[in-house]
């Protein structure tokens, strides 16, 4: 058995090198390279570290956690997402979550562990200097990674990024290194209130200068909210708390003047912000213009999920099938990308839906417990009030972000930092209580009783968690590392011979990992995307044979979960592009696909647009316009249902009728592609033959 002190000391390496997650970035072996690299580390790391952490509670008891009001309220949410997870429509997906994201319930349980970890292992302050400052350094060294991609050339980028004005640093998104740029600033603020050395003015402003410069390189409107919002806190929480006069008056003005900035940027329409888009674009909040829109009708949809689910909701990071039960025909108005969310785009609502009025009343009950807190430091002279109120920011901005956006793997890193940190405070300032003898016996005699049946069962645990988390470890890192790095090996090769190398993505699609699912999805996208080979290719047999692999890797695959619309839509294109090799058999399938379909996303476009073409190789020309109109009785303001209406009246001779669904969908800014060029060229000659005819008779 390893030394305890050994045990020790290990742990807490482990736990700084976690502080290198958000800097973890691999684009040449991963796919989702700014994502899987992060959250596999992580966890890793994480997983380890507690490996480590029972091989020493099975030593000695004293290092299990001590109990207070936001540990517990911590871990209550952490219990209610697990209940979710299990009685949710999708246990797979809540438990493990998907590449794209890495969200499941494992990333959630290993940053409950680091809290825990943290909690247990920094009890002094010279240790959470240590910590924090090294957070700070990792955010501006993301920054920094920021700043070389806004120099880097279009033709040399950086990252995958040159010559763009929005930047994302190491995080792959503007919204998450906005976020983190956010931190940045009020961490600088938090270390320079709370550090003891001397010129540290010339360390932490820069810091947290170089914070705001990051948020302007993300461009987002989110942070900014946060920004202002939590300034206007700081500003009255300056005027409430200092003594001194000219702090008052200096809070005041602060506070006033980012409120002013916010209401001209939010309210008006002045040109004052033009050239800052980020700040410019905040007046979408109050129009509910562009992306806005798309988020206001996502929150609609997660509060009628709320409704249908309202205890536990729908599972964690099941989000994605309520999207789809109540999908606004709306989102396509945005285009095609608007049409697919695996989130409500903010936290809030995402948790209304995924855990219910549990999870949602659980988690904010985290944050109230700390306002609680910090309103109780900050009114204690002998402790520090002005770090309580730039704590107290730090979370506003925090929650603030979250209203427009969700968590990902950084920001709640952040968050559970942050838990740890409240933790150890609320720990250090109950440890200065005093109390009278007889009242501090009978505590202690009550604790001693309770500690003991809490070591016990402790102990009895140990080698149990000691297993599954080693089968986690195994499991859902190494495997998933395996899969996602094969699976990439596998897409590369299809790419630069797709005929050849289709039977090496059946393979991967059947190898064992918590995301074969996952993987199995995205090859069946990728056949579906290949150009349809002619009949006189000497490759059409192979071609079909490919499409067999597509077909043998989705029908499993799908009959795991009758809830992802997505990829049933994919398997509709692979059979209809079998029918064209002569398969009439796939017309029953594709039949009870659609009658599926149509019940798990009643109202998504592409079901009634894949449907139509199901009647059309039937000949049934009046249900396949039928499907179509449907859509437009949905929303008649887009051109995709006119469109499609012409070419099917065209296909049926109708050249008048489809001449006047063409103009209908010119009236709508259709944009003519080179490929349905010749369709439109087609229509309106036709038409034109037509109405010379026509003229001829009447002449």
């Amino acid at each position: 058995m390893l030394k305890k002190q050994w045990l020790i000391t290990g742990i807490k390496i482990l736990l700084f090198v976690s502080l290198l997650t958000p800097l973890m970035v691999d684009l040449k072996d991963f796919i989702f390279p700014f994502v899987v690299p992060k959250v596999l580390f992580f966890r890793s790391v994480i997983l380890v570290t507690f490996l480590a952490y029972l091989l020493l509670i099975w030593q000695d008891r004293k290092y299990l956690p001590s109990k207070n009001a936001v540990f517990l309220a911590t871990t209550a949410f952490i219990f209610i997402a697990f209940l979710s997870s299990v009685l949710g429509v999708d246990w797979h997906n809540s438990f493990w979550g998907n590449f794209e994201r890495m969200e499941g319930y494992l990333t959630l349980l290993c940053l409950y562990l680091y809290m825990v970890l943290l909690a247990i292992f920094f009890k002094e302050k010279k240790d959470w200097l240590w910590f924090l400052n090294g957070f700070l350094i990792v955010g501006i060294l993301v920054i920094f990674v920021g700043l070389l991609q806004r120099l880097a050339p279009a033709d040399d980028p950086f990252l995958s990024i040159g010559g763009s004005g929005r930047v994302y640093g190491t995080l792959g998104n503007f919204i998450y290194f906005g976020h983190f740029s956010l931190f940045v600033i009020w961490l600088s603020a938090l270390l320079y209130q709370w550090s003891d050395f001397k010129h540290k003015i010339w360390v932490y402003l820069p810091a947290g200068l170089f914070g705001l410069y990051g948020m302007f390189l993300a461009g987002s409107r989110g942070p900014f909210v946060g920004l202002f919002i939590s300034l206007i806190f700081f500003g009255v929480g300056l005027v409430v708390i200092s003594k001194n006069r000219k702090i008052k008056i200096g809070g005041a003005i602060v506070g006033v003047l980012m409120a002013v900035i916010l209401g001209l940027a939010v309210f008006t329409n002045t040109s004052l912000f033009n050239g800052i888009p980020a700040i410019k674009g905040l007046r979408e909040i109050a129009t509910f213009e562009g992306t806005a829109n798309t988020r206001l009708m996502a929150w609609k949809i997660a509060w009628q999920g709320f409704l249908d689910r309202p205890v536990l909701g729908w599972g964690w990071f099941n989000y994605y099938p309520v999207f789809n039960l109540y999908y606004n025909p709306q989102f396509l108005e945005h285009g095609w990308g608007e049409t697919w969310f695996d989130h409500a785009h903010n936290q809030y609502f995402d948790l209304l839906a995924t855990t219910g009025a549990l999870g949602l009343i659980s988690y904010l009950l985290i944050f109230i417990l700390i306002f609680y807190y910090l309103y109780r430091l900050a009114k204690k002279d002998s402790l520090n009030k002005y770090l309580a109120l730039i704590f107290g920011a730090l979370i506003i901005s925090h929650l603030v972000n979250n209203f427009f956006v969700f968590e990902d793997a950084s920001s709640y890193m952040l968050n559970f930092t942050m838990l740890a940190f409240v933790v150890y405070l609320w720990t250090c300032d109950s440890s200065k209580n005093v109390l009278n003898d007889k009242t501090k016996q009978a505590v202690q005699q009550n604790n001693e009783i309770g500690r003991k049946i809490y070591e016990k069962t402790a102990l009895i645990l140990v080698w149990p968690i000691f297993l599954v988390s080693v089968y986690l470890l195994y499991y859902g890192n190494y495997k998933a590392y395996q899969a996602n790095t094969g699976a990439l090996k596998a897409v590369l090769a299809f790419y630069e011979d797709p005929i050849k190398t289709g039977s090496l993505l059946k393979e991967m699609a059947n190898f064992n990992s918590p995301h074969q699912r996952d993987i199995a999805n995205s090859f069946g996208e990728e056949i579906n995307k290949i150009t349809p080979v002619v009949e006189t290719s000497p490759q059409y047999s192979e071609y079909l044979k490919l499409l067999q692999i597509g077909v043998d890797i989705l029908e499993p695959n799908l009959a795991k979960t009758n809830l992802d619309a997505r990829h049933m839509l994919v398997l509709s294109q692979l059979y209809k592009y079998q029918y064209f090799g002569g398969d009439e058999t796939v017309l029953d399938k594709m039949d009870k696909l659609f009658v599926d379909l149509v019940k798990i996303s009643p109202n998504r476009q592409q079901v009634y647009y894949y449907w139509s073409e199901y009647f059309l190789l039937k000949g049934d020309y009046d249900n396949a316009i039928a499907k179509v109109q449907k859509t437009l009785a949905d929303d008649d303001k887009l051109w995709n249902g006119y469109w499609m209406l012409a070419k099917i009246e065209g296909s049926r001779g109708n050249w008048a009728k489809s001449k006047e669904y063409l103009d209908k969908a010119l009236e709508r800014h259709m944009g003519i592609s080179s490929e349905n060029q010749f369709f439109v060229d087609t229509i309106n000659q036709q038409s034109k033959n037509i109405l010379s005819t026509s003229s001829i008779q009447i002449n």
